[in-house]
């Protein structure tokens, strides 16, 4: 087949691969295209990408700039709410199969004004190129070297040159955004070869994007024979049970779990002794001195103490354990944190290492290791209660909700929203747990919940349910199985359901024969729930690894030295290589923090940098971004850090003070009068109660940055402090709140549509 331009070929391909062709209409995309030939060329460059912004477009600053004055440097490139909302929300197409397809759909994309894209243009700039007008003679030079390495190169080569399998495994989550990734790092092999002396420092550029053998970044623990240990099975098997038993008895281990709260609850169980060592009887207490180390939270108990409970990113690497359990092990091909994971797994130097989570892992973990020659043994658990689907749904009876009912939400709109409606139509009172809640306020509503205090007898819960804590729950009732993923409302993963349906009827805290239920609200989602329940779920194919501190310095010095840790990250997402089964870390969430610490703290190192880019900063909040900006600023002109000034500053003092002098008011009341009418409005409630969330984030941000940057965030204490008040406020708000938006869900439950057999899992 010809490669020319001419109409008949270009419609032809158009209607074959119909999202090579960003120019296309939503009519076209349906195969149903308007123009018989291809538009003009004006109407394409149009359409292709829009025209570029200072200089190229697309980051994503708009949100910040338009609320705050910044003088700030427009940072160049984020192309998140461009090119990935453009994958995300298009139909899913037909990948081309077989080879000689898979070819023309390159040859269509490096030719198609492949040069006019903005984040191929970004991608010029960071390596250098700073002449707009040499895109389009790079993009032709490179296009012709492409036609003639496609066409003469064997299935044998290509699969070597292209990493053809991995490709085509790429392609079907997005086949322009595989296609870009793999022209560009052809880009940085082929370009050397047209001109040495203009292009040989490409060839650097490769070499550092390049992460071939992670196992080897980790000597010490490639000198141990280890064990691996896998305990898998369905929530409420008991498979971290046996796993914690083992670390229980052991000399020296770590606990290592997804969540502060997990590591909380693991390090109070084991310094109580509620864990017993595996052979021991479980009826007696055995006591052990554990430290617990999370990003925000250090209680060094005994400097020579042998266990350790810490989260995922604090694992000591560089000490030697006997035992070590990882929680959550499917975790590890999360996009964003599985990093974390990967890096446990390969690096951690233990004999014994005991991995729990989802079977949907096994395969995974088997692969990973073997090179190393690692012993995997997997131990496979059933549940210990029954858990079923209800025959039918609840509709719109919220007369049917009872005491020990979990209703899941997935917005806190909606979460206050139902307790308004619930408390107002079933007379039952109703505690709340939700993602921004701080941990401490949501084991302290989960206690009350569990011990069947009568003004916490249903749970109104997000996902955060689905991990890190223990709940008594008979039945889990979802009011909707749709969640917002940023762009649009889309039904939850089949492994979300099976985990947050699973807290129904957990062991030990019903009767013994007692069976969970879980059910939905909506006639639509119950065939749906039925479905995801009933099947397994997939495989896991790929493992993250993050760049870590000397990846990212071999990187940089390969760049120019103005290139700052947001450009970093963005050649990361846009270009590094690593060889199945793993996969680069999606650094697209991290843009917003890297530009920000660029801009703050321009003389800073790029370790350094990539170390503040982890602090949890809820970047979503605008309001957050200048707090952490005002931190920024202090610790790079070597000031004290004062928190207290930065949150007075922003208001939020202000908030917690109003807060606490209602709060001692309606304590007055009670003392006074026995009883007292709530002091603050539902509406005051709300906002408050939100304000003093935003405190407790920055608080904490406050505390990870004091753990390391001692000498500037000095104020630990006095934050500590605070943050206790905060969450005594955040207590108060939640008595006394009660949103007026229930409406909004009283009316969709009354639409709701009958049955449907129709469900993404069947």
């Amino acid at each position: 087949m010809s490669f020319s331009t001419s109409v008949c070929v270009r419609c032809s391909l158009q209607r074959q691969f119909p999202r090579l062709f960003f120019h296309t209409s939503s009519a076209s995309l349906r195969g149903q295209s308007k123009r018989k030939h291809p538009p003009p060329r004006n109407w394409v460059l149009q359409h292709a990408d829009p025209p570029p912004k200072d200089p190229f477009g697309g980051y994503n600053r708009t949100r910040y700039d338009q609320n705050h004055n910044s003088s700030h440097r427009a940072a160049p490139w984020s192309h998140s709410n461009d090119t990935a909302r453009r994958f995300n929300d298009a139909p899913r197409f037909k990948v081309p199969r077989g080879v000689k397809q898979q070819k023309e759909a390159i040859i269509i994309r490096v030719t198609n004004y492949w040069s006019n894209h903005s984040h191929v243009q970004r991608f010029f700039h960071i390596l250098g190129f700073e002449n707009r007008k040499d895109y389009a003679r790079l993009a032709n030079v490179f296009a012709g070297r492409i036609k003639e390495e496609l066409h003469s190169s064997s299935p044998e080569e290509l699969d070597k040159l292209w990493r053809w399998e991995d490709l085509q495994n790429r392609m079907e989550n997005g086949p322009n955004e595989a296609i870009d990734r793999a022209l560009m790092a052809r880009f940085l092999k082929i370009m050397p070869h047209v001109d040495q002396e203009q292009f040989g420092f490409l060839q650097a550029v490769d070499d550092a994007l390049l992460l071939t053998h992670p196992a080897e970044l980790h000597p010490a623990a490639r000198q141990v024979q280890r064990k691996i240990i896998l305990h898998v099975g369905p929530t409420n098997s008991g498979k971290t049970y046996h796993a914690l038993r083992a670390l229980a008895g052991a000399q020296y281990g770590c606990y290592a779990g997804p969540l502060r709260l997990l590591a909380t609850e693991i390090f109070g169980r084991l310094n109580n002794g509620d864990i017993a060592p595996t052979g021991a009887d479980p009826t007696k207490k055995y006591p052990r001195v554990c430290n617990l180390i999370t990003g925000e939270d250090v209680k060094i108990l005994d400097d020579e103490a042998g266990l350790i409970s810490a989260t995922v990113e604090m694992v000591p690497l560089t000490r030697k354990f006997d035992v070590v359990v990882i929680d959550e092990i499917q975790m590890i091909a999360n996009s964003e944190r599985g990093g974390a994971w990967t890096q446990a797994l390969l690096g951690l130097n233990a004999e014994e290492i005991h991995l729990c989570g989802e079977e949907s892992a096994v395969e995974l973990i088997k692969e990973l290791v073997k090179p190393a020659g690692d012993e995997v043994i997997v131990n496979r658990y059933e549940r210990l209660t029954p858990l079923q689907i209800a025959p039918k749904s609840l509709g719109n009876n919220l007369a049917d909700i009872r005491p020990g009912d979990c209703i899941v939400a997935f917005s806190r709109k909606s979460i206050f929203g139902l307790k308004h409606l619930i408390e107002s139509k079933t007379g039952l009172r109703c505690a709340v747990i939700y993602g921004k809640l701080p941990p401490e306020v949501r084991v302290d509503q989960a206690a009350k919940f569990n011990a069947g205090d009568v003004d916490h007898s249903v749970l109104i819960a997000s996902d955060a349910i689905g991990m890190g804590l223990n709940l008594k729950i008979k039945r889990v009732l979802f009011s909707t199985l749709k969640k917002w993923d940023g762009y649009k409302n889309v039904t939850i993963s089949l492994s979300e359901i099976k985990q947050i349906a699973g807290r129904a009827g957990r062991y030990g805290l019903h009767d013994a024969d007692s069976v969970g239920i879980a059910t939905t609200f909506l006639h639509q989602e119950h065939q749906i729930l039925a479905s995801a329940m009933s099947n397994d779920v997939r495989e896991l194919k790929y493992a993250t690894i993050a760049a870590d501190s000397v990846w990212l310095g071999r990187l940089h010095r390969t760049l120019p030295p103005s290139t700052g840790l947001g450009e970093l990250f963005q050649l990361l997402q846009d270009v590094a290589i690593c060889d199945a089964p793993f996969s680069i870390t999606d650094y697209s969430k991290l843009l917003d923090a890297a530009y920000t610490i660029d801009e703050a703290c321009p003389n800073l190192s790029i370790a350094t940098k990539a170390t503040i880019a982890q602090v949890p900063v809820p970047w979503a909040i605008p309001e957050a971004v200048p707090i952490f900006e005002s931190m920024l600023v202090a610790y790079e002109n070597g000031e004290i850090v004062d928190p207290e000034a930065i949150f007075r500053q922003a208001g939020l003092m202000l908030i917690l003070e109003d807060v606490m002098a209602a709060r001692e008011e309606q304590q007055s009341q009670k003392d006074t009068d026995g009883g007292a009418s709530p002091v603050l409005s539902m509406r005051e409630s709300s906002i408050r109660l939100e304000g003093l969330e935003l405190l407790h984030k920055m608080l904490c941000v406050y505390l990870w940055m004091s753990y390391r940057f001692p000498v500037t965030f000095c104020m630990r204490e006095r934050v500590q402090d605070i943050k206790l008040a905060t969450e005594a406020g955040i207590q108060f708000c939640l008595e006394m709140v009660s949103l007026e938006r229930a409406k909004d869900i009283d009316e969709r439950l009354t639409k709701d549509s009958p049955p449907t057999s129709e469900s993404p899992y069947a």
